[in-house]
């Protein structure tokens, strides 16, 4: 126990950085107005109420949702609906609006069910600079490549390595082809450049020859920020970075210290019910806090669920 005792509180120490960070940029996700950065202004906002009859907008979308599955309905024969406890009318999310001027970009959070939101105004100084002096690669450069014969190539490995397993398999497919790094010269002078292919599956492109797969990606250089990264955007994205790249540098070594937070944490539960257990003045007190919280965690696990997969 003493080993365990000790090994609890020196993992504390050393992990305490990474807690500090994942409790904040939880706060952070939990609440989209909090350390808005220099550049960004809040503006929060009543909106007033709906024009016509002041029918809230989630029962007015109700209205119109039974109206048309009871014409469609009536075409087939089937029963008819009604629209019963208004009340319980709700939009499950709010509504988020983007715009654009020379020099701002707003982002618009409403909660349609009472009005209330507000407005996220963030300065662009890039609209500020002469776009003459800036090359398309520094602004980030759209393009298409055809990718069928890459596409083709990394669908046989993939299947021979599960033919290999000696696993049956039907069609492969994937979503995008990972980002790629390559030095690039302009002018003379050589760049390190990224292509990122966009989220979409590569399309099939008719041509007059031949049918192509195309996929469309965004060419950047590295270091070449297409846009200034404040303290919020940078925290959140700390949270969300996870998975070993393939090449060994500081998202590598962050990876790693994801795990060692995963192992923490872990010891940090299990080391502490050993300690609690030792000390017998404190079991009883204990056992009613671990009753409470596995209970609680029950009811929200059971609640989330049914949450998430409507």
């Amino acid at each position: 126990m003493r080993w365990i005792r000790r090994i609890h509180l020196y993992a504390g120490l050393l992990m305490f950085p990474w807690v500090l960070l994942y409790g904040f940029t939880e706060l952070l996700f939990n609440h989209s107005t909090l350390l808005p950065g220099p550049d960004t202004t809040i503006h929060h906002f009543q909106a007033p109420a709906p024009a016509g009859d002041g029918t809230p907008a989630a029962t007015a979308m109700a209205k119109l949702v039974v109206a048309e599955l009871n014409t469609e309905g009536a075409t087939e024969g089937r029963q008819t609906y009604r629209l019963v406890n208004p009340d319980n009318n709700v939009f499950t999310h709010p509504a988020i609006g983007t715009a654009r001027t020379d020099g701002s970009r707003y982002t618009l959070v409403m909660n349609l069910d009472n009005g209330e939101g507000y407005v996220r105004q963030r300065h662009d100084p890039r609209k500020e600079q002469n776009q003459e002096e800036v090359t398309p690669l520094e602004r980030g450069q759209t393009v298409s490549v055809p990718v069928g014969a890459l596409s083709e190539q990394i669908n046989k490995a993939m299947a021979e390595v599960l033919e290999g397993l000696g696993l049956e398999h039907g069609a492969i497919t994937f979503r995008t082809i990972p980002a790629v790094e390559f030095d690039l010269e302009a002018n003379g002078e050589v760049h390190r450049a990224r292509f990122a292919t966009s989220r979409r599956r590569p399309v099939a492109a008719n041509t007059a020859r031949t049918e192509k797969r195309v996929q469309s990606g965004r060419v950047t250089l590295v270091g070449k920020a297409t846009e200034e990264l404040g303290w919020r955007s940078y925290l959140l994205r700390l949270h969300t970075s996870r998975g070993y790249p393939a090449e060994r540098n500081a998202r590598w070594f962050w990876a790693i210290a994801v795990d060692a937070m995963f192992g923490t944490m872990t010891f940090w539960g299990l080391s502490g019910l050993f300690m609690w257990w030792q000390l017998k003045r404190t079991r009883r007190l204990g056992a009613l806090c671990l009753l409470l919280s596995a209970v609680a965690a029950t009811w929200l696990a059971i609640g989330m669920h049914a949450q998430l997969v409507r």
